[in-house]
This record gives structure tokens, C-alpha cells and sequence, in this order.
């Protein structure tokens, strides 16, 4: 039994599928892991930055390393972070370095599986990603409109 890469994979993807991952958004990938600029929150406050954000419009399964917190925000914001497929328990550990190991476990436990099984995992997670990416637009819109009116009041 030889197990199929993605490559092979997706070369059987049809109609919708196919859109979602040629997608000029995306990578070529199911899961992407974001490494987030700072893991320390030295103000209490989350930073963000467009990397956080992109796994959203690729529609991608996102695993973030990042700061103490950082998930209960996007939770906030409505976004699904795919808890039936990656552990978030490390988004509470304050110490950055335990945070960031638990978080890599996840990595070496997705890294395990066939690609199969990504593969429906994936597949699986068809309305999330969609229910993601329709939100980063709104929150998109909304950043464009409020910097507009921004603009023209302060014109």
C-alpha cells in the first residue's frame, strides 16, 4: 500500500474543491502553522499581524504559535479554530516556551497521519473554513468602511 501525497491527492479534487485550492489566496497545503511575530504580551494586549489573519482567507486550517490568549481572541471575534482536529489547551500556558511546545505537539501528531486522513479531516472542515472565510471578509469590509468614513470626517 502506497500512501498518496497531496499533489495526488488533489489531483482528484472536483468543482468546488478545486476552486477553494487554486484559490490565489492559499498555499498547496490543509494546515498551515503561523508563527506569530511575538509570543510575549507585555501590555496585556494581543498583537496581530496579517499572517494571523491569512490562513482565514486560504482556507486553511490554522495552528498558531503565538501569544497567551491569542485563540480566546480570534474564538471572540467568531472565529472556528478546528478544536476537533487541533489540541488549543496550550492557548492558557502562561511560560512562552511550554506554550510553544504543547503547541508543536499538535504539529507531530497532524505530521503522523496519512495524508488520507488530512485529506477528509480537510474535507470535514468544508463549512468552518467557509464560516472563516466570510468572516475575514466582513471584518474586512467593515476595516475598509471605517477607514473611509475616517477619511471624509476628518477631510
Amino acid at each position: 500500500f502506497k500512501q498518496k501525497t497531496a499533489y495526488e491527492i488533489s489531483l482528484g479534487l472536483v468543482g468546488s474543491e478545486m476552486c477553494i485550492r487554486d484559490s490565489p489566496y492559499t498555499s498547496n497545503a490543509y494546515i498551515e502553522i503561523i508563527g506569530c511575530t511575538s509570543l510575549s504580551n507585555y501590555d496585556g494586549q494581543i498583537y496581530t499581524s496579517e499572517k494571523i489573519f491569512k490562513p482565514f482567507m486560504s482556507y486553511n486550517i490554522p495552528l498558531f504559535i503565538g501569544q497567551k490568549g491569542l485563540l480566546k481572541t480570534l474564538k471572540k471575534l467568531g472565529f472556528n479554530l478546528f478544536e476537533d482536529v487541533i489540541d488549543t489547551s496550550y492557548d492558557n500556558i502562561e511560560c512562552n516556551l511550554e506554550r510553544t511546545i504543547k503547541a508543536t505537539e499538535n504539529i507531530v501528531r497532524l505530521g503522523k497521519l496519512p495524508i488520507e486522513e488530512i485529506h477528509e479531516l480537510y474535507n470535514q472542515s468544508r463549512e468552518k473554513l467557509e464560516h472563516n472565510n466570510n468572516l475575514m471578509r466582513d471584518l474586512y469590509h467593515l476595516q475598509v468602511e471605517t477607514f473611509k468614513n475616517l477619511l471624509n470626517n476628518n477631510l
